[in-house]
Formats: structure tokens, sequence, C-alpha cells
């Protein structure tokens, strides 16, 4: 079940989801609880806007103007009308561009461009915080489970001892000593765990914004494709996109200025009526126009040569950019890859020495049912057996990191099984 279906799921059974008790419902909670999130949604809005309104450009400039004012007629040989006349125009305006050397072509193409990679920017922060929710889910959920064998074993190494007290004499000065060192190994393993659970449980209150209880068991995901399949996929990645609609932006704002010196042409057609014209004494003036205007610029200042130099300077330093993300984020790629493997292995010889273990104290409680083995000998079995789940839960934590880790790095979020 992919990502996407799951998140569709949930808004249908909000109330559900707001408990966060399963991977998903954390992730949606996460993304609704974060400003910075909602924040990065409001840019993606406003670049939105930017694009739309880039139309503008081939729309035509219509306007409607009155005026009216208090006039009297005096020439220079004292003739004309000696009072004051009140004298109305009223105008109607319509401006259509038909050329604007294809800068307007470009400024579309240029904030389309904006807008893609203020999409992937978001995108990109999007990912990084469902990969933070991953690692306070998952520990959560293991943390709690280490927690309880940890308590188990605390609790062992006391019936141990106390055993062993009983025994008075019977059992040799070293052997108390190291069980007395396993018991405090075994309390501070206590803190540490305890300790660790407070703070991923702050984590979770803080950005899922809901409690960590009834957690949904996780088990982690393993990779189905080879580091070659990996990397022929950075350019998913959403920070190369953002950074390649960015130098796309930059190409379309050079030809942009560029365009600065091809002509533009716009047709005006125009209708005012003025009333009661002083100089016309008294009459009313009618005019109709319709005017082809074309403009060539030949030299404003100088400022365009200086826009297009940086224009294109801009635009080098974007190229860079984007070659060297693309570096880096291949480096990422084979460094994540590398984590998710050393993890893997962890995780293998984890389940594989618990199941030996397990089978151990199996046949080992075989044996203290039938009087073969003392109390003690089956209690350190016991915590051998659980210290082995401990570290099986622990390389769960990491391996699920690691895998996340990298498929966030390529990979869409619909191809991701939650």
């Amino acid at each position: 079940m992919n990502l996407k279906y799951i998140f569709s799921i949930i808004i249908l059974l909000l109330p559900n989801a707001l408990y966060a008790n399963n991977l998903a419902g954390a992730i949606e909670s996460g993304l609704q609880n974060s400003r910075e999130y909602i924040i990065e949604l409001h840019k993606l809005k406003s670049a939105k806007n930017t694009q739309n309104s880039a139309i503008a450009e081939f729309l035509p400039e219509v306007s409607l103007s009155y005026q009216v004012g208090e006039k009297q007629n005096i020439r220079s040989d004292n003739t004309g009308l000696e009072g004051f006349k009140t004298e109305t125009t009223n105008t109607l305006s319509v401006t259509q561009p038909i050329f604007n050397g294809l800068k307007g072509v470009a400024n579309i193409k240029k904030v389309k461009a904006e807008y893609l990679a203020q999409k992937y920017e978001l995108e990109y922060f999007k990912r990084e915080l469902i990969l933070k929710i991953i690692g306070i889910y998952i520990e959560n959920s293991e943390y709690e489970k280490i927690l309880r064998l940890t308590e188990i074993n605390n609790n062992y190494y006391q019936r141990i001892l106390a055993s062993i007290k009983s025994k008075g004499s019977l059992t040799s000065e070293n052997e108390i000593i190291d069980y007395k060192v396993g018991y405090i190994n075994s309390k501070s393993e206590l803190e540490d765990i305890k300790n660790k659970l407070a703070h991923a449980k702050f984590a979770y209150e803080n950005i899922i914004a809901n409690r960590p209880e009834n957690l949904e068991p996780h088990s982690p995901a393993i990779l189905n494709t080879t580091i070659v399949d990996i990397l022929n996929k950075v350019t998913d990645n959403p920070f190369v996109k953002q950074k390649h609609y960015e130098l796309i932006a930059l190409k379309h704002e050079h030809k942009k200025q560029v365009g600065n010196f091809s002509p533009s042409i716009n047709l005006s057609a125009s209708q005012s009526k003025q009333e009661n014209l002083v100089y016309l004494n008294g009459g009313d003036l009618e005019t109709k126009s319709i005017t082809l205007d074309f403009k060539i610029p030949l030299f404003q200042k100088g400022n365009e040569y200086f826009s297009i130099k940086e224009s294109r300077y801009n635009l080098e330093i974007s190229k860079e950019e984007y070659a060297l993300t693309v570096k880096e984020i291949e480096k990422q790629i084979k460094g994540a890859y590398k984590e998710y493997q050393y993890a893997k292995n962890i995780h293998d010889s984890s389940i594989k020495i618990y199941a030996l273990v397990k089978q151990k104290l199996n046949r080992s409680e075989y044996s203290y049912n039938i009087k073969a083995l003392d109390l003690i000998s089956l209690l350190n079995i016991k915590i051998e057996r659980n210290k082995a789940k401990i570290r099986r839960y622990e390389a769960n934590i990491e391996l699920s990191k690691a895998y996340y880790k990298l498929m966030l790095l390529t990979n869409k979020l619909q191809e991701i099984n939650i």
C-alpha cells in the first residue's frame, strides 16, 4: 500500500488519524502540525499566484476617466467669456499589446520555472520532515519494547543475586562479583533506555502533536534494487529538481533581459467627449482615435547592458550550482547505501543470533523442568535471550532509518511502502 493511498484513507477516517498510532497517521499529523511546513505551503501558493499573474503582459489595458472643473476663457485681446463655466471630459481608452520582443513569453516561462523550483523546495522540506517523523515513531515503538526487556533482565539479576545469597559459601567470590557487575550494568542500561524513551516521547509530542501510545509495530522495509538503479534516479531528488528549475528560470530571465532591445508594438483606441468647452464658447467636442504605437529602444542610460551581464553571470553561477548539487546528492546516496548495507548486515545477524539463543533457551527450559539445570543458569540464558532480542530491536531502528533515508533521497513518495 503506497503512502498516497494511505493518506487518502486517513483523511476519510480523520478522527482515528488524530491518534497517530500508526506510521502513516503519525506522518499526516506531523505534517499538519509543522508551522515550518505550513510556511513552505504558503510560499508555494505565492509562487503560483506570481505564475498566474504573468499572463497580464498579454492582456489589454482599459481605463475610464471623468474630469470636471470650472474654467474661464480670457484671451489676450480681452475677448472671450467673462464668467466661469463647468467643463467636463469623459474618456474611454483601450490598449492591446501586440508584440513586446518575446519578453512576455520569456517571463511566463521564467515564473513557471520559479513555481516548479518552489514546488520541489517544498517537496525536499517535506521529505526531511517525514524522515524525522519516521525516526521518532520507530524509536518510540522499539524503545518501549527494549525498556520492558531491560526491566525484566534487571529483575532476573536481582533474582540471581538473591539465589546466590541463599546459597551462602557454595558460590565463588568471583562469580558473585560477576553477577553484581551484571546487575549494575543492567541498572545503567535501564536508566539509559528510560532517558532515550523520554526524549523520544518528547520529540513525538512536539513534532507529531500526539502522545505515543499504542503504537502499531512497524517492520523494517527491505531494499529490492541496486545502487546502480538508485544512482540512475539521482535527478528524481527534489533538491536536484529545485536547482534544475532555478537554472531554467535564470535562462528565461536572461532571454527577458536581451528582449529589452527588441521593438514593442501596441494598438490603442480611445473615445473622449468634452462638454461645455470654454474655448468653444460652451460647445461640445467628441474625439475618437485608433493608434498603432511602434517603439524601438535605443539607449536607456545603459542599465539594459548591465542587466544582461548580471543575468548571464547569474546563469553561469546556477549552472555550477546544479552540477555541484548532482554530485553532492550522488555522494549522499552512496553514503546512505553503505549505511543501509551495514544496518542490513547487523539486522540479519541479530535475527540469526536471536533464533539460536531462543533454541538454546527452549532446551534449557526443558533441562530445568527435569531438574538437570539450576535456576541461576536458566536465568542467565533468559538474560542472554532478552539481550539478543534487544539487539534485534536496535537493529530494526537503524535499518528502518537507513532504508527511508536512502529512499527519500531518490524515489517519489508514492513508491515508498510505509
